[in-house]
Protein backbone atom coordinates (compact mmCIF):
# COMPACT_ATOMS: atom_id res chain seq x y z
CA UNK A 1 0.00 0.00 0.00
CA UNK A 2 2.82 2.39 0.77
CA UNK A 3 4.35 1.66 -2.66
CA UNK A 4 1.05 2.55 -4.35
CA UNK A 5 0.84 5.79 -2.39
CA UNK A 6 4.40 6.66 -3.42
CA UNK A 7 3.59 5.96 -7.09
CA UNK A 8 0.49 8.14 -6.91
CA UNK A 9 2.50 10.90 -5.30
CA UNK A 10 5.12 10.66 -8.05
CA UNK A 11 2.42 10.86 -10.72
CA UNK A 12 0.84 13.92 -9.08
CA UNK A 13 4.19 15.67 -8.83
CA UNK A 14 5.01 14.79 -12.44
CA UNK A 15 1.57 15.98 -13.59
CA UNK A 16 2.04 19.21 -11.67
CA UNK A 17 5.44 19.78 -13.29
CA UNK A 18 4.03 19.07 -16.76
CA UNK A 19 1.06 21.37 -16.24
CA UNK A 20 3.31 24.24 -15.19
CA UNK A 21 5.33 23.75 -18.38
CA UNK A 22 2.22 23.89 -20.55
CA UNK A 23 2.25 26.77 -23.00
CA UNK A 24 -0.64 29.22 -22.78
CA UNK A 25 -3.15 29.05 -25.64
CA UNK A 26 -2.64 32.68 -26.67
CA UNK A 27 0.50 34.77 -26.65
CA UNK A 28 -0.06 38.51 -26.75
CA UNK A 29 3.00 40.30 -28.10
CA UNK A 30 3.33 43.99 -27.26
CA UNK A 31 6.21 45.91 -28.87
CA UNK A 32 7.40 48.72 -26.58
CA UNK A 33 9.13 51.91 -27.65
CA UNK A 34 9.00 55.17 -25.65
CA UNK A 35 5.39 54.68 -24.60
CA UNK A 36 5.50 55.35 -20.85
CA UNK A 37 2.23 57.34 -20.89
CA UNK A 38 0.16 54.48 -22.33
CA UNK A 39 1.79 51.16 -21.44
CA UNK A 40 0.03 50.70 -18.08
CA UNK A 41 -3.41 51.04 -19.68
CA UNK A 42 -2.47 48.66 -22.47
CA UNK A 43 -1.21 45.94 -20.14
CA UNK A 44 -4.08 46.41 -17.68
CA UNK A 45 -6.59 45.91 -20.51
CA UNK A 46 -4.91 42.64 -21.46
CA UNK A 47 -4.73 41.34 -17.88
CA UNK A 48 -8.46 41.98 -17.37
CA UNK A 49 -9.54 39.54 -20.09
CA UNK A 50 -12.37 37.07 -19.55
CA UNK A 51 -10.21 34.47 -21.36
CA UNK A 52 -7.27 33.86 -19.03
CA UNK A 53 -5.16 31.22 -20.83
CA UNK A 54 -2.62 33.70 -22.19
CA UNK A 55 0.79 35.19 -21.62
CA UNK A 56 1.93 38.70 -22.49
CA UNK A 57 5.32 39.15 -24.10
CA UNK A 58 6.51 42.74 -23.73
CA UNK A 59 9.33 43.44 -26.19
CA UNK A 60 11.21 46.64 -25.38
CA UNK A 61 12.96 48.23 -28.36
CA UNK A 62 15.62 50.28 -26.51
CA UNK A 63 13.17 52.79 -25.05
CA UNK A 64 14.82 55.99 -23.80
CA UNK A 65 11.95 56.88 -21.42
CA UNK A 66 10.59 54.96 -18.40
CA UNK A 67 8.79 52.31 -20.49
CA UNK A 68 11.13 49.47 -19.49
CA UNK A 69 11.00 50.48 -15.81
CA UNK A 70 7.18 50.39 -15.91
CA UNK A 71 7.24 47.00 -17.64
CA UNK A 72 9.61 45.63 -14.98
CA UNK A 73 7.32 46.92 -12.24
CA UNK A 74 4.30 45.21 -13.83
CA UNK A 75 6.32 42.04 -14.47
CA UNK A 76 7.04 41.74 -10.76
CA UNK A 77 3.32 41.82 -9.97
CA UNK A 78 2.06 39.25 -12.49
CA UNK A 79 3.21 35.83 -13.69
CA UNK A 80 1.47 36.28 -17.06
CA UNK A 81 4.07 38.81 -18.21
CA UNK A 82 7.43 38.14 -19.87
CA UNK A 83 9.84 40.85 -20.97
CA UNK A 84 12.36 40.84 -23.78
CA UNK A 85 14.70 43.81 -23.91
CA UNK A 86 16.87 45.12 -26.73
CA UNK A 87 19.61 47.61 -25.91
CA UNK A 88 19.72 48.63 -29.57
CA UNK A 89 16.73 50.03 -31.47
CA UNK A 90 15.72 47.35 -34.00
CA UNK A 91 12.50 48.82 -35.33
CA UNK A 92 8.95 47.44 -35.23
CA UNK A 93 9.42 44.49 -37.58
CA UNK A 94 12.45 42.94 -35.92
CA UNK A 95 11.14 43.61 -32.42
CA UNK A 96 7.86 41.82 -33.25
CA UNK A 97 9.86 38.90 -34.66
CA UNK A 98 11.79 38.68 -31.37
CA UNK A 99 8.44 38.22 -29.60
CA UNK A 100 7.35 35.61 -32.14
CA UNK A 101 10.47 33.56 -31.45
CA UNK A 102 9.51 33.26 -27.77
CA UNK A 103 5.81 32.52 -28.34
CA UNK A 104 4.87 28.84 -28.32
CA UNK A 105 1.09 28.91 -27.93
CA UNK A 106 -1.60 27.90 -30.39
CA UNK A 107 -2.47 31.53 -31.25
CA UNK A 108 -0.55 34.79 -31.33
CA UNK A 109 -1.93 38.31 -31.16
CA UNK A 110 -0.11 41.60 -31.55
CA UNK A 111 -1.28 44.67 -29.67
CA UNK A 112 0.35 48.07 -30.09
CA UNK A 113 1.48 49.50 -26.77
CA UNK A 114 -0.68 52.62 -27.13
CA UNK A 115 -3.84 50.52 -27.58
CA UNK A 116 -6.26 49.01 -25.07
CA UNK A 117 -8.60 46.08 -25.72
CA UNK A 118 -12.06 45.27 -24.42
CA UNK A 119 -12.28 42.65 -21.62
CA UNK A 120 -13.79 39.99 -23.91
CA UNK A 121 -11.47 40.55 -26.90
CA UNK A 122 -9.30 37.43 -26.43
CA UNK A 123 -12.32 35.24 -25.71
CA UNK A 124 -14.09 36.35 -28.89
CA UNK A 125 -10.98 36.01 -31.01
CA UNK A 126 -10.28 32.55 -29.58
CA UNK A 127 -13.85 31.36 -30.19
CA UNK A 128 -13.82 32.70 -33.76
CA UNK A 129 -10.46 31.07 -34.50
CA UNK A 130 -11.61 27.72 -33.10
CA UNK A 131 -14.81 27.89 -35.15
CA UNK A 132 -12.86 28.60 -38.34
CA UNK A 133 -10.42 25.76 -37.61
CA UNK A 134 -13.34 23.40 -37.02
CA UNK A 135 -14.82 24.36 -40.39
CA UNK A 136 -11.48 23.87 -42.12
CA UNK A 137 -11.11 20.35 -40.80
CA UNK A 138 -14.71 19.20 -41.27
CA UNK A 139 -15.15 20.10 -44.94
Amino acid sequence: MQLTDEKNLELEVLKSILESDKAPTIYVIVPIYNIENYIRLCIKSILQQTFQDFEIILVNDASADNSLKICMELFGKNNKISILNSNKNLGPGLIRNAGLEKARGKYIMFIDSDDAILPYALERLYNAAEKIMLKLFTL
